[in-house]
């Protein structure tokens, strides 16, 4: 099997339609796929900054923070936990790079120019990946 077939496998089963903005933020599944690929692209924007390999976890603290600093808040329901606006920059993240909107280069190149501050880094990735998004919508 080819990997372009593999990655249509996991775009048809996690993408069979379009989603509103605010279904993708509360989307479980693309919250649980979300952490691995966020996750795994800190990793490699790390190791581009240290130079070596390096294996990341996202807080989700800095996630919530750049959730809120895009705007996107306003957008899950009230008093979601900071785990849940977490979760939602996860979904967003891996629904715009299945969706081909934004790539695993362009959000490494993203995580990786902002190391010392991963919050307002991972702002400028979010608030990229929702210009690209609206306008694809228009």
């Amino acid at each position: 099997m080819k990997n372009t077939d593999l990655l249509g496998k996991v775009r048809d089963r996690f993408i069979l339609r379009e989603m509103s903005l605010s279904e993708i933020l509360v989307s479980a599944d693309l919250a649980k796929l979300g952490d691995v690929y966020l996750n795994f692209a800190y990793s490699l924007a790390q190791s581009v900054q240290s130079g070596k390999g390096v294996n990341a976890r996202v807080p989700s603290k800095i996630l919530a923070s750049a959730l809120k600093s895009s705007g996107l808040k306003k957008e899950l329901p009230p008093r979601t936990s900071i785990h849940g606006q977490a979760d939602a920059v996860e979904a967003l993240s891996v629904y715009a790079w299945l969706k081909g909107i934004v790539t695993l280069e362009e959000l490494v190149s993203l995580l990786s120019q902002r190391t010392d501050d991963p919050a307002e880094a991972f702002t400028e990735a979010m608030n990229e990946t929702l210009k690209r998004l609206l306008a694809r919508e228009c």
